[in-house]
């Protein structure tokens, strides 16, 4: 298997996030908003399928164009944005978004 890997990278929203539709329980102290600041510190791995020719690939474009994809499905378009109504939830399309973009991961 072969895997790649970007840490340590910091990310910001101050726009276009908030904190709402997320699970509710007894403890639950939050109530919802649509105007919160989102940042993170990202850490992303990825694996190329076992059916692609390893000599083929441009390891150093893959990285690069899957770190742009991330950003821009983070951010959204740079006049409109994109809603994020949660981390977790932006995390996991992001994840999906990169998967369904990239076919050898």
């Amino acid at each position: 298997e072969l895997s790649s890997k970007l840490e340590g990278m910091d990310i910001l929203k101050t726009t276009q996030s908030g904190w709402e539709k997320f699970y509710r329980d007894q403890w639950t102290t939050l109530g919802d908003t649509t105007e919160r600041i989102l940042a993170t510190t990202l850490e992303v791995e990825w694996s190329l399928k076992d059916s692609v020719d390893y000599h083929a690939v441009n390891y150093s474009d893959l990285f690069d164009n899957i770190v742009q994809h991330i950003i821009s499905t983070f951010l959204g378009d740079p006049k409109e944005g994109i809603y994020s109504n949660g981390v977790q939830h932006t995390m996991y399309t992001i994840g999906e978004s990169v998967l369904r973009q990239f076919q050898d991961v």
